[in-house]
């Protein structure tokens, strides 16, 4: 990186718009010059280049899709769990104790679990698959997204820009 405040000069403007033309990425020409890509973003502006964002975009949106897949794993395994947890309720258990002056251990099997300790069971399990409920509706949502945008697109509608929503706060 050069050192701060190093003036802009032609030179800089004309190696910029070289390497732009050799089809540099911003990033890259960043790298050449020794500067910050908002350095470069703002001298390319003004000289009028602009940069190719597909591959930006396209990475962008498989980034979406991994994360929607784990998204979907994990509400799967929220699932499994809260099963596991389910099947544990009514199960046989071992309840262990320490105690008396030389901190014996005794266990005892029961038939299934003492009465808070299948409340703790089950608030578990419903904790879980709630967890994997608002997992599926994150999903479901930016499915739904996806969809609405695809058949906006399918019927000629403008895409919404962020004046056609309203701002938190702004009346």
């Amino acid at each position: 990186m050069a050192p701060p405040n190093r003036p802009w000069t032609d030179d800089d403007d004309q190696r910029m718009v070289d390497l732009h033309a050799a089809g540099y990425t911003l990033t890259a020409i960043a790298k050449e010059l020794g500067r910050s890509t908002d350095t470069i973003h703002k001298y390319s502006k003004r000289a009028g280049l602009s940069f190719d964002r597909s591959k930006t975009a396209a990475a962008t949106e498989a980034k979406k899709i991994d994360v929607a897949a784990r998204r979907v794993a994990l509400e799967e395994r929220y699932l499994a769990e809260a099963l596991q947890m389910l099947d544990n309720l009514h199960a046989p258990t071992i309840m262990h104790s320490f105690g008396g002056k030389d901190n014996v251990h005794n266990s005892v099997e029961l038939d299934k679990p003492l009465y808070a300790d299948q409340r703790n069971i089950a608030q578990a399990s419903a904790t879980m698959a709630n967890a994997a409920n608002r997992l599926r509706d994150m999903t479901v949502d930016s499915e739904a997204s996806a969809v609405d945008q695809w058949v906006g697109d399918m019927l000629g509608r403008p895409k919404p820009t962020s004046a056609d929503s309203p701002e938190i706060g702004v009346e």
